[in-house]
């Protein structure tokens, strides 16, 4: 079972390289205490999706 959680947080990063990615869902596969997080590229509309933990150590927020 995949349990989706969707918050009101966060949800532009770059890789500070000049490209911007919006997340889109949170969530834990499986029920495992590992979340991951689906996000998208928003000048070319590419999917992605990985650990939360690796995502946070290769993007950093944009403040609103």
């Amino acid at each position: 079972m995949i349990i989706v959680t969707n918050t009101r947080t966060q949800d532009k990063f770059t890789d500070g390289h000049g490209k911007i990615f919006q997340v889109v869902a949170k969530y834990n596969p499986n029920e495992e205490n590992d979340p991951w997080v689906k996000y998208y590229n928003i000048n070319t509309n590419q999917e992605y999706t990985c650990r939360l933990e690796a995502f946070l150590a290769r993007f950093m927020p944009i403040p609103d």
